[in-house]
């Protein structure tokens, strides 16, 4: 008697919970696909190349049914030889901290953009102009997330300076009037005012230096009447996977003496444009055999509650 008395107790616990969960109470969002890292009552999933994701069960308001994401377009590649700019980085798009998007219990395809090709051709007049990035999206029925690739570095030519590609965030411009590169505006985290990425560089001074590339969070830097380096255009960071890491900076403007190009070394930057003099170059173009770097490839995250 007193089992079944305790029987029924135990019944009357646990069974209004469980009859609540499955007219949608407390649930939570599911997701499957890719590899998911844990994080307290979050798990994210990201993505180098490109994938899809699922989710199985759109929760409820009273768990979780929303996700968080990052798109981060590839970045530009940095233009070769002599007053070249240096690449934009990619385009940068996020709701982490803010409005999370509707889950729906569908597939979501991934697109995970390629960097820029840094510019090898060689020269005086003939260097060579850094390559665009590539697009990144997440995109389903009703969900299209774009982030939009680098704009590459602009090259220096006899029939006049070009200027820095646009993108996501524009290229640098070349030296002796190369403007800068446009960034784009409209999209990070749907709210048109808030940049996807900035402006590179823009001529300033007629010198040997290079602009370079703007970032995700900042404009590209004009060349100066110094035979360095200018930093490009500062990342952002953020913390969805837990732990702060910068994305989207932009690639330097290199001059006289400096080393090839550097490539983008995370998700999104723009190369760094070539250098002037580089010690152990091509004998053939003494004085003018700088490469660009690459832009690095882009990166997906997405991030939700599961409990």
């Amino acid at each position: 008697m007193v089992a079944r008395v305790l029987g029924i107790a135990m019944a009357n616990i646990i069974n209004p919970y469980r009859f609540a969960a499955a007219a949608g109470g407390d649930e939570f969002v599911e997701i499957a696909g890719g590899t998911q890292i844990g994080s307290t009552d979050y798990k994210y999933l990201s993505f180098s190349t490109d994938s899809w994701f699922e989710i199985t069960n759109a929760g409820s308001a009273e768990g979780s049914n929303t996700f968080e994401y990052l798109v981060m377009a590839g970045g530009g590649g940095g233009a070769s030889a002599v007053y070249c700019g240096g690449g934009g980085a990619g385009g940068y798009r996020t709701n982490y901290g803010g409005t999370g998007v509707t889950a729906v219990e569908q597939v979501y395809t991934v697109t995970v953009g390629g960097g820029g090709t840094g510019a090898t051709a060689l020269g005086f007049f003939t260097g060579g102009t850094g390559g665009t990035g590539s697009n990144s999206s997440i995109t389903a029925t009703g969900t299209a997330i774009t982030a939009s690739g680098g704009g590459g570095g602009g090259r220096y030519q006899s029939d006049g300076t070009e200027d820095g590609g646009s993108g996501g965030s524009g290229g640098g411009g070349a030296s002796n009037q190369g403007l800068a590169g446009s960034g784009n505006i409209g999209g990070n985290g749907g709210d048109p005012s808030i940049a996807e990425g900035y402006d590179g560089g823009g001529y300033s001074v007629s010198s040997t230096q290079g602009c370079s590339g703007g970032g995700a969070g900042a404009v590209g830097v004009a060349n100066m009447s110094g035979s360095g380096s200018v930093a490009g255009g500062a990342g952002i960071s953020n913390s969805i996977t837990g732990s702060g890491v910068t994305y989207g900076t932009g690639g330097a403007g290199n001059g006289y003496n400096t080393i090839n190009g550097a490539d983008g070394t995370y998700a999104g930057d723009g190369g760094g444009s070539g250098g002037y003099d580089v010690p152990g170059g091509d004998p053939s173009v003494s004085g003018y055999n700088g490469l660009g770097g690459d832009g690095a490839d882009g990166v997906v995250i997405i991030r939700w509650k599961f409990q």
